[in-house]
C-alpha cells in the first residue's frame, strides 16, 4: 500500500467534526490548493470517460442514470495519490475519531 508523504499536520476545529458526525458529511474547503483539485479533477474526468463494464452486469436504465467506476485508486497513479494524500487521510481519520481503513472508492458521474 502506498505511503504517505509528510506533511504539515492538518486539524479540524471542533465545529466541522461535530457537523460530520451529526450530519453524516461536511465540506472542508482548502484540504486541496487549487493546482491539486484541477490535477484530481482531470484524472476523475479522464477515468470516467471511459469507464470499464461493471462486472455485475447492471441493466442498461442503471447505466443512462450514472457511470461508477470502483477503485480507480489501483489502477490510476493520480488518483492514488490523492486516496492517500496526508491531508485527507488526516481528515478522514480526525472525522471518524479513529483509525480508519480504505474499503474502497468509487467515481460516480451523472449522465
Amino acid at each position: 500500500m502506498p505511503t504517505a508523504l509528510a506533511e504539515p499536520a492538518l486539524t479540524l476545529d471542533q465545529p466541522t467534526i461535530a457537523r460530520f458526525r451529526h450530519d453524516g458529511f461536511t465540506v472542508i474547503r482548502g484540504l486541496f490548493d487549487a493546482a491539486e483539485v484541477a490535477r484530481y479533477r482531470a484524472a476523475s474526468l479522464a477515468i470516467s470517460t471511459a469507464p470499464p463494464e461493471l462486472p455485475w452486469g447492471a441493466d442498461a436504465a442503471y447505466k443512462q442514470a450514472f457511470t461508477q467506476v470502483v477503485n480507480p485508486w489501483r489502477t490510476d497513479p493520480v488518483i492514488r495519490e490523492m486516496i492517500f494524500h496526508p491531508r485527507l487521510v488526516a481528515a478522514a481519520r480526525q472525522l471518524a475519531g479513529r483509525p480508519i481503513r480504505l474499503w474502497h472508492d468509487q467515481i460516480l458521474t451523472k449522465e
